[in-house]
């Protein structure tokens, strides 16, 4: 509905503010996860928030904050979203992708990104534990986190037999309905 109605800018800018407003409920040590949509990277606003009271009185720092890069929308110049990103590293903040093996030229935007944090996608991490072709897809992503040192993250984890290849493959962190 966002898109349809041009108002994604809008409702990242509400949906960040009230990310940091609770982020003072997370434990020391935690960090919080953002998703941004890759037209945001560029709002004057997300990069004077280092600047603003929002950090100070979430107390945390950019350092424990990380922005997911999501990729439902093309990157359209990725020089100048790689240079905004850099200066967003500059004051501390760290970048993830999210729905690695998914969306729009992932492959690319991890090359051009160069995040801290990958997010392997729901779609590769359902059955995994009975399809080959998705176990091997990961193992590879595991592969190519390793030698760039990329932490990755498996999304969308909701049996113990999904946990269990995955843990077997390598991925130390995850997400989804089975830690309810």
């Amino acid at each position: 509905v966002a898109y349809d109605a041009d108002l994604v800018l809008k409702l990242e800018r509400i949906c960040r503010k009230r990310a940091f407003e609770t982020a003072r409920l997370l434990p020391k040590g935690r960090l919080l996860f953002i998703n941004i949509e890759p037209e945001a990277v560029g709002d004057p606003e997300l990069r004077e928030i280092m600047f603003s009271t929002l950090l100070k009185d979430a107390a945390i720092t950019p350092h424990d904050v990380v922005l997911e890069i999501t990729e439902r929308t093309a990157i359209a110049d990725f020089c100048s979203f790689r240079a905004t990103l850099d200066y967003l590293r500059t004051l501390g903040f760290r970048l993830a992708v999210d729905d690695g093996g998914a969306g729009y030229g992932s492959l690319q935007c991890l090359a051009e990104v160069h995040p801290e944090w990958l997010k392997i996608d729901i779609s590769l991490v359902k059955d995994i534990d009975t399809d080959d072709v998705r176990r091997s897809l990961v193992a590879s992503m595991v592969t190519f986190a390793e030698r760039v040192g990329v932490s990755l993250i498996a999304e969308g984890i909701e049996r113990v037999e999904q946990l269990q290849v995955l843990r077997a493959l390598g991925v130390e962190y995850g997400q989804g309905f089975l830690f309810c």
